[in-house]
């Protein structure tokens, strides 16, 4: 319902296959979320790119909810399906910075996932009904993984992010959640989750604010949203990063680019 709603007011506001109409409203952007943008991780995950990606994703999820809703909960299925969502986007973020990547199929790959690890892990009482179903979903996520390799408008490593973070969720939700763990070793696997995924942010933002292309990308962006001053000072940060590499090439872009603006 949420990504609904949220695509019913991208489409009035703006148009939900427009790139500049996608960043505004969310979508995840590395040259932006460098600067700070963090939420972005967050939010991208319920814009969609247009009415059949909704329709898709949204017939996928209601699928794969139905599947895994008697084995974990409502609740863990919502855990399962942010945290993916969320590892597909950083994934997403330090492999293909600079693509505008929107829509919930990392998170939705991530409950394929669980589901994956809840038949590798589940006792065998229907044997044959239980390798069926390991060799349908296994289908299901190979078809789409090899789909995405051949559509370069697919984000096919946020899939693999959010499958293999689902994969690992569900496996710590089936072996660890359902006993009487010991607090301390469920909080300190939280700890070290988060820890990494911080980690892996700033090491990506860090690399992202030394890199020429982030300042030019951004100052295209904005200069296409009419926000002048942003763009030129995307551009002498860009400038600067340019004379100190001696590199003559992005100079004369930018160049080209401030040229623009000033007219």
């Amino acid at each position: 319902m949420v990504n609904i709603l949220i695509w019913i007011f991208l489409e009035i506001l703006g148009n939900s296959k427009n790139p500049i109409s996608l960043i505004e409203f969310g979508a995840l952007f590395g040259p932006f979320v460098s600067n700070g943008d963090y939420w972005r991780f967050f939010s991208s995950i319920f814009i969609h790119i247009g009415i059949i990606h909704l329709l898709f994703n949204q017939i996928a999820i209601l699928i794969f909810i139905r599947l895994n809703e008697s084995i974990y909960g409502n609740l863990k299925l919502l855990i399962i399906y942010i945290f993916s969502g969320l590892f597909a986007n950083l994934l997403s973020y330090y492999l293909t910075p600079f693509n505008i990547s929107a829509g919930s199929s990392g998170a939705i790959f991530g409950i394929a996932g669980s589901y994956l690890a809840f038949l590798l892990y589940q006792k065998p009482k229907e044997p044959i009904e239980k390798r069926e179903n390991l060799i349908g979903i296994s289908i299901i996520i190979l078809i789409n993984l090899l789909y995405g390799i051949t559509d370069t408008r697919i984000d096919n490593w946020a899939h693999i992010g959010g499958l293999i973070s689902g994969f690992i969720m569900g496996l710590l939700m089936l072996k660890i959640f359902n006993y009487q763990t010991n607090l301390f070793i469920k909080m300190s696997l939280l700890i070290i989750i988060i820890l990494t995924l911080l980690l892996n942010i700033h090491l990506r933002s860090y690399y992202l604010k030394h890199n020429i292309s982030t300042y030019i990308f951004s100052a295209e962006i904005y200069i296409k949203t009419s926000n002048k001053e942003k763009a030129l000072y995307e551009l002498i940060s860009a400038k600067e990063i340019a004379y100190k590499n001696h590199d003559q090439s992005s100079l004369n872009k930018i160049n080209n680019l401030i040229q623009s603006i000033n007219k």
